[in-house]
């Protein structure tokens, strides 16, 4: 039974993964649609995200209040419901209220998957979340080609969601098919709670560090595609596998991390791909068509650890209920992806999006010396105390 509910969590992770990386490939098609221009279309990322973000104040509750398998098989379904009301939109607040939904849902099926997942482990809680993460990269490549090949053959943007919706009813099916083994319920908690977490100088810093690397990740994924298509001569499918090979590589990375992690500590594997991530990012702009397509492999294998090992030492480090550390650390990753994609967005408008890109380099670089300054150190001291004692 257990592998069941575990696959049925990766399913999850593929599809909510899957979902979030529709709208890069199908900007350029919004924009055109409603006479947007680059800032405004970055809007339309901030609406996503900021159905996460919101999300996430109360994921954690909802999760703890009632069955976190029913939690995901809700989610679930209404995600499924709004891909069909974002394909109908009649006007871009309609469209962009679509968007603010579907993630809402999909913020509360990513702490549902990891929550389970971490749940049902009886020990080796980072081999598990690198497990389940795997399976968002995976779903992101999916996501990114479906909807690039929809756009290559013809198909409208609003097509494109209605596809992807009725793909999504086989995965609520499946979801509401799963008997998940019942867990016991924490107490609900309080907003006081998230103020208890927030306020624990060993584990912010990585709150603080996993919404820098998220927001710059997110970046890079969407306006990537664009940066492609009007700054270097891809076609929009092309540009699409640009970053679905990132995604890829993603997926390859986190599966190795997830064995990695079994014998190196996390922090060790961080503090190796973070300059990677800023280097190759930094290296972008000034690389030939040739030269991206190697830098995105890079690319994808270097972020594929960092979000995972980040979560795997707030749970080890944090000794606090897993549900509610957990939508706290998404709380933080989506307050990143609502607000630096938006950023980068208006710097691409008023200066350029090769601009743009550096600018995102230079936060993974930010995000890295951070990490060895802030995040790093008590962490080393914490393991050396204890083997002195």
């Amino acid at each position: 039974m257990e592998k069941s509910i575990i696959r049925t969590c990766k399913l999850g992770a593929f599809f909510l993964s899957a979902c979030t990386n529709l709208l890069a490939p199908l900007l350029l098609a919004i924009r055109a649609e409603f006479s947007l221009n680059t800032a405004m279309s970055g809007a339309l990322l901030t609406a996503f995200f900021a159905g996460n973000f919101a999300l996430c104040f109360f994921s954690g509750r909802l999760l703890n209040r009632f069955s976190k398998g029913h939690c995901l098989c809700v989610a679930v379904t209404i995600m499924t419901l709004s891909c069909f009301g974002v394909a109908v939109s009649p006007s871009f607040p309609v469209l962009w209220a679509g968007l603010f939904l579907m993630g809402a849902c999909t913020i509360v099926m990513q702490v549902a998957t990891n929550a389970i997942a971490t749940g049902l482990a009886q020990q080796g809680a980072a081999s598990h979340v690198a497990g389940i993460t795997a399976f968002n990269g995976l779903g992101a490549c999916a996501g990114l080609l479906f909807a690039g090949q929809c756009v290559s053959l013809g198909f409208s943007w609003r097509m494109v969601y209605i596809l992807f919706g009725l793909c999504s009813i086989v995965a609520t099916v499946l979801c509401w098919k799963t008997k998940f083994i019942p867990m016991p319920q924490q107490d609900a908690g309080h907003f006081r709670d998230l103020y208890t977490l927030v306020s624990d100088r060993r584990i912010l810093p990585f709150f603080l560090c996993l919404l820098l690397y998220s927001g710059s990740e997110t970046s890079i994924c969407n306006w990537l595609v664009t940066y492609a298509v009007e700054n270097r001569g891809f076609t929009t499918f092309a540009g699409s596998i640009l970053t679905a090979l990132i995604w890829l590589f993603v997926f390859v990375g986190r599966m190795a991390c997830s064995e990695a992690s079994k014998r190196v500590p996390a922090r060790w594997i961080l503090s190796g791909l973070m300059p990677v991530a800023a280097v190759t990012t930094l290296l972008i702009p000034q690389l030939s068509q040739i030269g991206i397509w190697a830098a995105v492999v890079v690319l994808g294998l270097a972020l594929s650890g960092i979000w995972p090992m980040l979560a795997s030492e707030l749970l080890r480090i944090g000794g606090y209920d897993q549900s509610v550390t957990l939508s706290t650390a998404f709380l933080f990753s989506f307050c990143g992806n609502t607000v630096i994609p938006y950023g980068i967005g208006q710097i691409a408008e008023f200066q350029t999006m090769p601009i743009a890109i550096l600018s995102i380099g230079g936060i993974f670089a930010g995000l890295f010396f951070f990490f060895l300054f802030a995040a790093h150190r008590p962490c080393v001291r914490k393991v050396s105390n204890q083997s002195g004692s």
